[in-house]
């Protein structure tokens, strides 16, 4: 999994809120276009409005963060399901090892018991181990069918660990691309905001004297029931009222790294 991913954000509520309001401020914007190109000819161009509409309309269509952690979960669960069938096959073939190597110690120390149970909790080494212990379990198998085993049980075993190798790729492989997508969201979403933050500045100019209508333009924050995302900060002051709409900002940086697997 790719690590130090890292995500910046200049806006402090969370994306749906901002989308509305980002809604709400396009349709303000159309029919106060005119008031801002005057005052603002360096920032506000003829197309902003289309811009910035064209920007809501792509970020309506990005995935969210808990369909992302959805995802994750469905992958997490799936190698979690793997893991799971494969020590109770070994369970069951358990048996027949004893039998066939109830003088041969050191086999039974190697293959049975409780050899890859006893790592479920850490991944990548019970799945190392598995793989292991299936190898060995196939050069031996004709003492354990001759014991009684059925040579499906082995094969279920072989494949059941061949896929968790495979399981865990798939699991990995999503981590990193849920870190992606938190980043091109955020970047896209701090795009948004950037043309509010203009917005905002430029209304509390044109309509200095009614704060009614340059209230309209006001930026969302969260309220006292609402937690602000991990390690947010607006960081307004930093826009000035002349930079061209499409400039980049400066911003505060947020790690977005994904927290630990799950695991049973």
């Amino acid at each position: 999994m790719q690590s130090g991913l890292i995500a910046t954000r200049t806006y402090s509520v969370n994306d749906s809120k901002l989308i509305a309001r980002a809604v709400y401020f396009l349709g303000q914007y159309e029919q106060d276009e005119d008031q801002f190109i005057e005052k603002s000819p360096a920032v506000f161009k003829e197309d902003t409005g289309l811009i910035f509409k064209d920007l809501i309309d792509e970020g309506y269509k990005m995935p969210d963060d808990a369909y992302v952690r959805q995802e994750q979960a469905r992958f997490t669960a799936k190698l979690n399901d793997m893991i799971a069938k494969t020590i109770a096959c070994h369970s069951d073939i358990n048996y027949y090892i004893e039998l066939a190597f109830r003088n041969d110690q050191h086999m039974q120390n190697q293959i049975g018991g409780n050899i890859i149970s006893s790592l479920r909790s850490t991944i990548d080494p019970f799945i190392k181990k598995a793989l292991t212990v299936s190898k060995v379990i196939t050069t031996v198998k004709a003492q354990i069918i001759g014991a009684g085993c059925k040579e499906s049980l082995i094969t279920q075993f072989t494949t059941l660990t061949s896929g968790l190798s495979a399981a865990r790729e798939a699991q990995e492989g999503y981590m990193t691309t849920r870190n992606l997508l938190t980043l091109q969201r955020i970047e896209h979403f701090n795009k948004i905001y950037d043309i509010m933050v203009q917005m905002h500045k430029a209304a509390l100019k044109i309509w200095k004297e009614h704060p009614e209508l340059s209230s309209r333009y006001d930026l969302p924050y969260p309220t006292s029931s609402e937690k602000e995302p991990d390690r947010v900060h607006a960081e307004i002051e930093l826009l000035t009222a002349t930079k061209p709409i499409g400039q980049s900002t400066p911003t505060t940086q947020v790690d977005v790294r994904s927290p630990e697997f799950y695991h049973p």
